[in-house]
């Protein structure tokens, strides 16, 4: 299934989105009836997923799949956590009678006919635990906006446009060409950003490669392999072709 395919299938519903300050904390192992996605704005802890533990830090993402056991723990002094709950398939009745579990509760009983149905898709079924994207920081911006958004207006429309948002900067951040950019990503990014903006201009290449601290070459290469795009790649190539000043 395709990134298109994809995007076309989900039918996104934001149950809670909170950003908030905690003192040591901890939630019990507990399943879920539909998705948690956290970011680890500042602080640390330790999290588990059916019984494997991990260390979580400042710009981890840490996915939960619904009817996964999981425990988290916030070390002191505290932590600022990010999260939100969510259903990626919206049911109007399963939908509106799933509700987030006590911490400790592991056998949902009678409402466990509410957790949310299978999505089977390859990719978004192999998210699990600790993400290892390279675009935390807009990720984390989309998250800011979405936990703003649902303690306002509660705009229907904008919570599943910024969710389903979240969702593609994830499948951008783990795919095979970002993970290769690695801590380039972001200069990388911002020099797509910098070819877009002057479009139809000439650029100099050699001074992109410089501010993300890369070779000519080596810039050219990264920058096919994360955008995949030819009309980039053949901007990245008219600006080569202009003499450094």
């Amino acid at each position: 299934m395709n990134g298109w395919a994809r995007a076309a299938r989900l039918r996104p519903y934001v149950r809670q989105a909170h950003a908030d300050w905690r003192g040591p904390w901890f939630i019990e192992n507990r399943r879920l009836m539909d998705y948690l996605l956290v970011y680890i704005d500042q602080g640390t802890g330790l999290f588990s997923i059916d019984g494997r533990a991990f260390d979580v830090g400042p710009g981890d993402l840490i996915w939960f799949p619904p009817n996964t056991l999981h425990e988290m723990r916030g070390h002191p002094p505290k932590m600022r956590v990010l999260h939100i709950h969510f259903d990626l398939l919206y049911d109007p009745v399963r939908s509106a009678r799933a509700r987030i579990p006590n911490p400790g509760e592991r056998d949902l009983g009678a409402d466990s006919r509410w957790i949310h149905r299978p999505l089977r898709d390859p990719v978004i079924d192999a998210w699990r635990g600790k993400l290892p994207i390279v675009n935390g920081a807009a990720i984390h911006a989309l998250i800011r906006q979405l936990c703003v958004e649902s303690i306002s207006a509660r705009d229907p429309f904008l919570s599943a446009g910024l969710l389903l948002q979240i969702i593609g900067e994830i499948e951008r951040g783990l795919s095979l060409g970002a993970t290769r950019a690695g801590i380039r990503w972001p200069a990388l990014q911002r020099a797509a950003e910098e070819i877009l903006s002057q479009s139809g201009s000439a650029l100099d290449i050699s001074a992109l490669a410089q501010r993300a601290h890369l070779s000519v070459s080596h810039f050219r290469r990264l920058f096919r392999e994360v955008h995949k795009k030819a009309r980039a790649s053949s901007t990245t190539r008219r600006a080569h072709r202009r003499p450094a000043r």
